[in-house]
């Protein structure tokens, strides 16, 4: 059992993310067994978001407290569901909406985090926001999270200018 099997990680993180596939297959299900609270990750389209409307009576059947939804690659195209439209069909809030960026595709070639490829971004920025929120941090560009990512070397820190660093060298 996939519960079974993530237990010895929960001495050592204070969270544990599962990405389960889409809709109501075997491994979603297990997925969803497998987890504490859950986290909808969704297009602003209609056939994916009738899939949370249905995944949620799986997830209320097995115990599951769903934490909200997370839009993404959202182009805010008027043939898109509005944040709004999404939180009254599903009753639940949208925590999040990360903006469709190109650098994405670009950052998964080179198998490089968004939020250390393009740091400024406007997804990373929201990306960076939706870790806030899940840690209960108050998000500052330079929170906890931020910390987390330089320390294992996901973000980098920007170089000082070779001036400063003479300046520094004198004092």
């Amino acid at each position: 059992m996939l519960r079974d099997s993530i237990k010895g990680l929960l001495f050592d993180n204070d969270i544990v993310l599962l990405d389960g596939g889409p809709g109501l297959g075997r491994e979603a299900v297990a997925t969803m067994k497998a987890s504490d609270e859950l986290l909808y990750v969704t297009s602003p389209f209609i056939p994916p978001v009738m899939d949370i409307v249905r995944c949620q009576e799986i997830a209320e059947e097995v115990g599951v407290e769903p934490i909200g939804i997370v839009l993404n690659m959202v182009e805010n195209k008027k043939y898109e569901m509005s944040k709004k439209e999404i939180e009254e069909l599903t009753n639940l809030p949208v925590i999040a909406t990360i903006p469709f960026d190109r650098n994405v595709h670009k950052s998964l070639s080179l198998k490089m985090p968004i939020v250390m490829l393009k740091p400024g971004s406007s997804a990373s920025k929201e990306i960076l926001r939706l870790a806030s929120y899940l840690t209960g941090e108050t998000y500052e560009m330079e929170n906890k999270v931020v910390r987390f990512f330089k320390k294992f070397r996901l973000l980098r820190p920007k170089p000082k200018p070779q001036k400063r660093i003479e300046e520094e060298e004198k004092t």
